[in-house]
């Protein structure tokens, strides 16, 4: 619809003149809005091949799909410099937003593999919920990624997990980069061994199912009932068998 309006317009503009590009400029800027509302969080490779089909139906006043010259007034006229300016500025239609912060929503998006920050499918919920994870941000909004040797890749503390993801950008940036770079994601550190896929106490099935989903006992459930739920290959969640007592929750 917006296309071929566009396109009405230029060729009337041809046969009538300015005047009615002027009005129609109106209607253009108007109708030239983005799906999405997150759109400024891409860079400008997702308005190129082979993106620009998704680019014109969700993201074309971002791109500049839409742009519409509108007549320079007389204040623009006085400079060379000025009339440039408002050159530039008649280009930029629609509303202006500000960028999303960049920290990841989740504390857990380690887990989905880096194959969801590229998967189309998976790109907007990734831009959503783990935008650090990815580094979907504006590249002055990354933190650097440090080229080391992989044997150097690693953290100097055993507990970075307990710190959680927000432990390593903005004010802790410099301390997390000297102590938890790997779980970071600071610098590509060497292959990890899966662990055993096995249960370390006996009694995981004693306990709530919410261990194996809740952020709260992840950690305690990935290194006493791995396989009780399913963290390994091999594993299957499994509720309390009947007749047994469920016991309390980890460390209660």
């Amino acid at each position: 619809m917006l296309n071929s309006l566009l396109l009405l317009s230029s060729i009337l503009i041809q046969t009538y003149g300015q005047a009615f590009g002027f009005l129609t400029g109106n209607i253009a800027d108007a109708l030239c809005t983005d799906k999405m509302t997150n759109c400024i969080s891409f860079d400008q490779g997702a308005c190129q091949d082979p993106y620009t089909a998704w680019a014109m139906e969700n993201c074309r006043h971002f791109c500049g799909f839409c742009q519409v010259n509108k007549p320079p007034t007389a204040a623009t006229t006085s400079t060379a410099a000025t009339t440039q300016s408002a050159t530039t500025a008649s280009h930029v239609i629609g509303p202006i937003t500000s960028a999303l912060p960049c920290v990841d929503t989740r504390t857990d998006c380690d887990i989905f593999g880096k194959s969801v920050c590229t998967d189309q499918k998976y790109i907007a919920w990734a831009n959503k919920s783990c935008r650090l994870y990815c580094r979907l941000c504006p590249a002055n909004m990354l933190p650097p990624i440090t080229t080391i040797s992989p044997a150097l890749c690693v953290d100097k503390h055993d507990d970075c997990k307990q710190y959680g993801k927000a432990s390593c950008h903005g004010a802790y940036y410099s301390w997390a980069n000297d102590n938890c770079r790997q779980y970071c994601g600071f610098c590509d550190g060497p292959t990890t061994v899966e662990p055993p896929c096995r249960n370390k106490i006996q009694s995981c099935y004693r306990y709530p199912g919410e261990i194996c989903t809740s952020d709260k006992y992840k950690d305690w459930a990935e290194e006493n009932c791995n396989q009780h739920c399913g963290f390994c290959s091999g594993g299957s969640t499994a509720g309390t068998p009947s007749g047994t007592t469920a016991a309390n929750y980890p460390g209660k």
